[in-house]
């Protein structure tokens, strides 16, 4: 079958006007315009959460080449509004790959831009900043698109988690009758309303217990904390502090998301109340943003982000190789660093990648150390997460260095 190229148009904010093609059917779509440098992950990608609300562009030249499998979706559905790319690998070829690129765009109706220099293209973004910008192979009419493009909102004060559908809780782990299918990787608990008591089963394993609040979690955040021997439940990011109290978690996980923190309001008033449960907490990205304005920090909007797998964050003569996605960082001078450890810089523009309380059991870090796609430098914070975990549930007590070892 003889493909058909159409003919599509990307109009920036700023009036720039960048044309390629597409193999999609019919559509106009709107959202904030990115990049992500890295070389692999594209599937990861475009099923992260963390995306949502964003057309993004992948400055690596060949896309598609290594398909799509059901085992490296990032959540239950496509996430990022659309991929701008250059060259789209039609044949696509690996052991794992279940089905082809253009099979898995054309039935997820995700629309993919092709024939761009996204290399040029990203080095535009990063010089006027992300933007807003629409992207269309139906309607080529500038006047109109601009009028369109200026009703929609800017990235800063939106509040994105409230569209992500995140309706159920659900327990996570790989113990025989949880993998109910041979391909499914969550189920969902029985009642949404009405919190399953996992005691019994906790017990069963000797497994660490973990609620991870849901702002967006990124699947293999919970592939981790299981491959850990962790019992993990994931909640809405409504929960009732009472139906968490009633869970008693042995730590509990503020997971990634899309959007301002400072627009979450309601999150902002939960992550005040889960601090007051005095349990062992980890928020990652999203996570670290909220802790650390429940603390009294400050966040700002940057100009074009992080989104990458090469960020070097560390301290001092440490270094590790980072994988990192989002938008909005803490602002260094608004921390209280009598209470505030930080212990994670990135060394790229000097904005902090992490954090600890220095009496509260408390730690965050602004990148994804679950590596999906990206490198495992950080591996092991999943590991020291629940040796911290496992030391506080035997005696309730931090040992005061962990703040500045974690």
């Amino acid at each position: 079958m003889k493909l058909k190229k159409k003919k599509s148009i990307l109009l920036l904010a700023d009036g720039t006007i960048f044309k390629g093609w597409s193999y999609n059917q019919n559509f106009t779509c709107f959202g904030e315009i990115v990049f992500n440098t890295g070389m692999t992950g594209y599937q990861e990608i475009i099923t992260d959460p963390s995306y949502y609300g964003q057309i993004t562009i992948l400055t690596y030249p060949e896309i598609g080449n290594t398909g799509f499998n059901i085992e490296d979706n990032e959540s239950k559905s496509i996430k990022s509004y659309a991929l701008i790319i250059k060259n789209f690998c039609l044949f696509s070829s690996n052991w794992r790959m279940q089905t082809s690129m253009l099979d898995y765009i054309n039935h997820l109706k995700l629309p993919v831009l092709f024939g761009f220099d996204t290399r040029s293209l990203a080095k535009y973004i990063r010089s006027k900043g992300a933007m807003n910008g629409c992207i269309s192979n139906e309607e080529f009419d500038i006047s109109s698109l601009a009028n369109k493009l200026k009703q929609k909102p800017k990235m800063k004060g939106l509040n994105l988690i409230q569209y992500l559908n995140n309706t159920k809780n659900y327990k996570w782990n790989n113990l025989g009758e949880t993998f109910l299918n041979s391909h499914r990787m969550y189920y969902y608990a029985n009642n949404e309303n009405k919190n399953v008591n996992i005691e019994s089963e906790k017990n069963k394993y000797n497994l660490l217990k973990i609620c991870v609040i849901d702002l967006g979690t990124k699947f293999n955040i919970l592939r981790n904390f299981d491959r850990k021997d962790c019992f993990l439940k994931v909640f809405k990011n409504n929960i009732n502090i009472e139906d968490l109290k009633y869970e008693n978690p042995d730590g509990i996980v503020l997971s990634n998301g899309p959007g301002d923190p400072l627009a979450l309001n309601n999150e902002i008033q939960l992550v005040k109340e889960i601090i007051k449960l005095n349990k062992p907490i980890l928020g990652i990205c999203m996570g670290h943003q909220l802790l650390n304005i429940v603390f009294g920090c400050k966040t700002f909007k940057m100009k074009f982000g992080h989104r990458a797998i090469n960020h070097p964050c560390g301290l001092y003569l440490k270094v590790k190789i980072t994988s990192q996605n989002h938008g909005f960082s803490v602002d260094e001078i608004s921390i209280d660093k009598n209470s505030i450890h930080i212990n994670n810089w990135n060394f790229n523009d000097n904005t902090i990648a992490g954090m600890s309380h220095k009496i509260l059991p408390i730690f965050s870090i602004q990148y994804h150390p679950e590596g999906a796609p990206g490198p495992h430098d950080t591996d092991d914070i999943f590991i020291k997460f629940v040796n911290i975990l496992q030391s506080y549930k035997s005696n309730n007590i931090l040992d005061p260095t962990e703040h500045i070892k974690f």
